[in-house]
């Protein structure tokens, strides 16, 4: 799919963002889009008093989503979370004619959103060292909300390996604070020593999985996710998966008056809250897994 905004789009919200229509799939006011099995669109806008309600076992594939403000994106409440379901953004290319600061391939939402995955326990201090082929965890407490399959994550704690030591084991299967791998560990993950030789702190490890996930559909073709304006935010144990487009290198952003287009705009990140300045927001027990910078 290749999406093309009107060039005669207004830029009619903060920071230059385009209007983003979309007339194939634009919630009205009043009207609520339901996404409870697998759908594909181009794309979704949903204006002022119109919601976008996801539900368990929905799996919504698009190139853009966007919440004008007063919009709603629902999915699951504290008291009936989400099981199951994903928001998927494809892999379509941006129009930089109409979008020159390329805040399109994202969910970019403007109104209020909440969505609320299954709790989980999303990271706890360990009781031993894991060392290299080890294939079993003992947490410091029950491994609430852990399942076989999940992707976990324990840190590189040698000053060589902070970041080329790190592990993803899989879960094989949880009995309280016990927790079976599906493969041995490569590394030694070794915990801190004072002067003395003595052990005083061990390592963490985390749960990357989560019953919510807002990925890209290829990890090359990147979306990115945005709250701003009056945004009015509540997420809870949601996956942001191989989001951000913004890397490490040094930015380059688009200049409108000179018609430069930018190669590494600035605040395309997994998730970002820009100028949301409406509500306090609440952001609790999230992953972000695969950020080209900070999340």
């Amino acid at each position: 799919l290749a999406l093309s905004w009107p060039a005669t789009a207004a830029m009619q919200h903060p920071h230059n963002i385009p209007d983003f229509p979309c007339p194939s799939n634009t919630v009205a006011s009043g009207q609520t889009m339901v996404v409870d099995s697998s759908v594909t669109v181009p794309c979704v806008r949903v204006e002022s008093g119109g919601t976008l309600d996801l539900r368990s076992g929905g799996k919504l594939f698009t190139c853009h989503i966007f919440g004008v403000s007063g919009s709603s994106l629902t999915g699951g409440t504290s008291d009936a979370p989400i099981s199951n379901a994903e928001i998927v953004i494809r892999n379509c290319p941006i129009d930089t004619s109409t979008d020159p600061e390329q805040y399109g391939r994202g969910l970019l939402w403007m109104g209020s959103v909440r969505l609320h995955g299954q709790p989980l326990m999303t990271y706890t201090r360990l009781m031993s060292e894991p060392l290299a082929g080890q294939s079993a965890l003992m947490l410091s407490q029950a491994a609430t909300g852990w399942k076989a399959g999940d992707k976990l994550i324990i840190p590189g704690t040698l000053p060589q390996g902070f970041t080329t030591q790190w592990e993803t084991p899989s879960v094989a299967s949880v009995n309280g604070a016990a927790v079976s791998l599906s493969g041995g560990l490569q590394f030694n993950h070794v915990g801190a020593r004072d002067a003395d030789g003595v052990l005083r702190f061990l390592p963490h490890v985390g749960n990357l999985s989560r019953s919510i996930v807002v990925r890209s559909e290829d990890p090359n073709v990147r979306g990115h996710v945005m709250f701003t304006g009056d945004a009015s935010v509540d997420v809870r144990y949601v996956l942001f998966k191989d989001l951000g487009r913004t890397t490490f290198q040094p930015i380059d952003n688009t200049d409108v008056n000179s018609g430069h287009i930018g190669t590494n705009q600035i605040g395309r990140y997994p998730v970002h809250f820009h100028h949301a300045y409406k509500a306090a927001h609440q952001f609790i027990g999230n992953a972000i897994d695969g950020g080209l910078k900070g999340g």
